[in-house]
């Protein structure tokens, strides 16, 4: 196999290609706040080869998705705890936890099934215990404890970017209306 087609590479790849693309058009619009997107794109073409070399890594893809991830559901962990929150109890986040493909999944005391379920996925982001399937359309998530599995399942990657940008919305509100 390729060893730049590996999604270890692929994946930090398009993290890094999009934030710097996200950099580029923050400082862009500072200097030149009534710049088009189509004419932004168009300066981008003259200076990089970043669009041509690349085009198969828009700015929302694979690597901001599990960046988005890491931030969305690890990062928050200790202020769930804190303020007694139980943001995968929301319908939004059931409906989209009721869609997944879970092969296995070893219950962990008092918790909800919804709950059960963001914790392996949060445990599975944080240790990096995913990966890419059906040509990068399906995560499959796994966790493990002392090297057992304790969760296997799969959700499509839309899916996927759906849980995680309805879990921060869900998030945000509720801190914000405990603190």
């Amino acid at each position: 196999m390729d060893k730049e087609k590996s999604l270890d590479i692929q994946v930090p790849t398009q993290a890094w290609v999009s934030i710097f693309a996200l950099m580029d058009i923050d400082k862009v619009l500072k200097i030149t706040p009534e710049i088009k997107l189509k004419d932004y794109i168009e300066l981008q073409k003259k200076k990089t080869n970043l669009w041509s070399n690349n085009h198969d890594i828009p700015i929302y893809n694979v690597g901001t998705i599990a960046m988005m991830a890491y931030v969305f559901l690890v990062v928050p962990k200790e202020a769930n705890k804190k303020l007694n929150l139980h943001l995968e109890d929301a319908s939004e986040i059931k409906n989209i936890l009721n869609q997944m493909d879970i092969k296995f999944n070893e219950k962990y005391k008092g918790l909800s099934k919804e709950s059960n379920i963001m914790r392996h996925i949060r445990n599975s982001i944080a240790h990096v215990n995913y990966k890419l399937e059906n040509n990068g359309s399906v995560f499959l998530i796994e966790d493990y404890k002392y090297n057992k599995k304790t969760f296997e399942g799969e959700i499509s990657v839309f899916n996927f970017g759906k849980l995680i940008q309805k879990y921060f919305k869900i998030y945000y509100k509720e801190y914000l209306e405990k603190n």
